[in-house]
């Protein structure tokens, strides 16, 4: 049934994959046509300031030619005055162009021409005024057209938006049913692999009788033990005896030596007792709990560093008092056999005799088969595993603790970077709204002054889309900032990033000032209206000035807060890395003695050897490493 599901699911999620790669396609290609509607409003805004300028140019022309055409118009309806006064006098009829000199003619044929050519130019400018106003209207018919573009390009994005939070939602989801699908298959997996080896025991064809002349040569030889060690109880127990009768006699007699030569002097004299001085051992591991945390290498270390190393400390102390016995046992046993060799036993030899029968009779792997040094008893595994368990559980409540301090640090880091937006935003509307102000009230003047030519105020125009443009890189570099602090980025990307933001901030300042030091000056030299912008300008800025440098100050106040929160983040996420690295392999511990639990004794005895070479090899690099520094966490 899980397979199945899982079966079912994975086309899901890949089909969910794709639509999130669509979607996130579809959202660059919003940015892209974002992009190109900003390109074409700036394109439009440039190209109807210059046909702006080329309109009030024309007009300028168009009144001119009006003023001359009507001063023409004067003087002709002088002239038909004077014809027609002319005209009542009998002598009127006379042509004037004979009594006209040739210069005269030549004048008045000048200024026809003249007059004529006034008139094409007329009908020229005409034309292109028209022109100009068709594209004028094909401009707006274009930049309306953008709008809406742009208009449907944002609700898009906010759908797709919209789209990828519901589907990453239903990734998230839809991962976490497959996650606890796959664990609980692999625990039917499990499951199933034990009751099949039950059903493989439970089946399993019995052999023949097994031969019980071996059981009954080991119970021999283990009775020939027990009755050597009772010898040898009773041998010590008399030498026990023997030296408390010797050690009695011995406290008598010393008795009597203090009491006979006691003296008044010694009773004053003070005993020097010999100052033992701790020594650091070379091995901190072989060290108990308590002393080892006054070590400075393992003070520092949090609690569940230390839990664990103690556990190891355990093991290795378990391991040297195993090997320490086995040692003197073999030592002890090894010396009464060659006494007993010596000496001639009778049972020793029958011992021998019947060992050599054996294996000279008998071929069985079984009797020759021998325990490794590492074995251990199922009492032994299932003590170890309820350690390891319990190492587990202490680290996965660490590991809680430390994702609840992540999480902590992480809301502390937004929290301070939603304070620096707020404060920056501040400061952003100011500029803004004084620049706005500025540039509307500069607009007003030069319809005002319409075909005039004001160098001061053109000079102020260069200054304020400087004091724009520096205004919305500053605006971008901090919104990015924010975006870092939302995200929980590392300290030094943070850091980094305030050091651009500091930068972009100075040349907004250096804008500013120049913004203000052209306004001043454009006061005292522009026209009327413009030194009348420019001192609501400047009380503008003057006015500004407080909330500016509060805005600033806060901001300074809440940056180093940022970066200290960003700093604390990163260690409690080194530290949320440390700790699920030693749980991953507290985790593979604890499985590998759950399932030699389970396993049969071959299995057991191949883990026994493994475990064997593996502290072999450990000890070597402990031996070579010295005492440099404390163990390896994760052996």
């Amino acid at each position: 049934r899980l397979l199945k599901r899982q079966e079912e699911i994975t086309p899901k999620v890949q089909e969910w994959r794709e639509t999130l790669q669509k979607l996130k396609d579809k959202s660059d290609r919003a940015s892209a046509v974002q992009l190109e509607v900003d390109e074409a409003e700036d394109r439009l805004s440039k190209k109807e300031a210059k046909e702006r300028d080329l309109v009030d140019s024309f007009e300028q022309r168009k009144q001119e030619r009006h003023q001359r055409r009507t001063a023409k118009r004067e003087a002709k309806r002088r002239k038909r005055e004077e014809l027609e006064r002319t005209r009542k006098d009998p002598n009127a009829s006379i042509d004037v162009s004979e009594y006209m000199s040739a210069q005269d003619k030549d004048r008045l044929y000048r200024e026809e021409n003249q007059y004529e050519a006034h008139l094409r130019k007329v009908e020229v400018q005409e034309k292109r005024a028209k022109d100009f106003e068709q594209q004028i209207e094909a401009a707006d018919v274009m930049k309306q057209e953008l709008l809406q573009r742009r208009r449907a390009a944002q609700d898009s994005m906010a759908t797709l938006e919209q789209e990828v939070a519901e589907q990453r939602t239903q990734v998230e989801s839809d991962e976490q049913q497959t996650k606890d699908a796959s664990g609980e298959m692999k625990d039917l997996k499990k499951r199933l692999k034990g009751l099949q080896e039950e059903w493989a025991q439970a089946t399993k064809p019995k052999g023949p009788g097994r031969d019980l002349s071996v059981i009954e040569g080991e119970i021999a030889e283990q009775e020939g033990k027990n009755q050597e060690l009772r010898d040898e109880g009773a041998f010590l127990l008399g030498r026990v005896e023997l030296y408390e009768r010797r050690w009695d006699l011995a406290e008598s007699r010393v008795k009597k030596l203090e009491e006979s030569a006691a003296e008044p002097a010694k009773a004053t004299k003070k005993v020097e007792r010999p100052q033992c001085s701790l020594r650091r051992p070379s091995d901190p591991m072989l060290m108990e709990y308590r002393d080892r945390l006054e070590l400075p290498e393992y003070s520092n270390l949090p609690r569940a560093f230390n839990l664990y190393n103690d556990d190891q400390a355990r093991d290795r102390k378990q391991r040297k008092r195993y090997e320490e016995g086995v040692t003197t046992e073999n030592n002890r046993l090894f010396a009464r056999q060659k006494a007993l060799r010596e000496n001639g036993n009778p049972a020793l030899e029958a011992i021998e005799a019947q060992r050599q029968a054996r294996a000279t009779s008998s071929t069985s792997p079984a009797v020759a088969a021998h325990v490794p040094v590492g074995f251990m008893r199922l009492e032994d595994l299932r003590v170890k595993r309820a350690g390891a368990q319990c190492i587990v559980g202490q680290l996965a409540s660490e590991l809680d603790h430390t994702t609840l301090r992540f999480a902590a640090a992480r809301e502390e880091l937004r929290r301070l970077g939603r304070q620096v937006g707020q404060h920056t935003g501040e400061a952003a509307r100011v500029h803004s709204e004084v620049s706005d102000r500025l540039l509307g009230t500069l607009d007003e003047a030069a319809s005002e002054n319409l075909g005039q030519y004001d160098q001061a105020r053109q000079d102020l125009m260069a200054a304020a889309e400087e004091h724009r443009s520096a205004l919305t890189r500053t605006e971008e570099a901090w919104h990015l900032a924010e975006l870092l602090c939302e995200r929980g980025a590392r300290e030094h990307e943070i850091a980094a990033e305030g050091v651009a933001c500091r930068a972009r901030e100075e040349a907004l300042t250096d804008a500013t000032r120049r913004l203000y030091i052209t306004a001043a000056r454009a006061e005292a030299t522009g026209s009327e209206a413009v030194a009348g912008a420019c001192r609501r300008c400047l009380a503008d800025w003057d006015g500004a000035e407080p909330r500016l440098v509060a805005s600033r100050a806060a901001c300074g106040a809440v940056w180093p807060k940022a970066l200290i929160a960003a700093d604390g983040l990163d260690q409690e996420r080194e530290m949320q890395d440390g700790l699920q690295t030693i749980l991953r392999s507290e985790a593979t511990r604890r499985d590998l003695l759950e399932a030699e639990l389970v396993a049969p004794s071959e299995a057991r005895r191949a883990f026994a050897s493994i475990r064997a070479a593996t502290s072999a090899v450990a000890a070597k690099a402990a031996r070579g490493a010295g005492a440099a520094g404390p163990p390896p966490l994760v052996e």
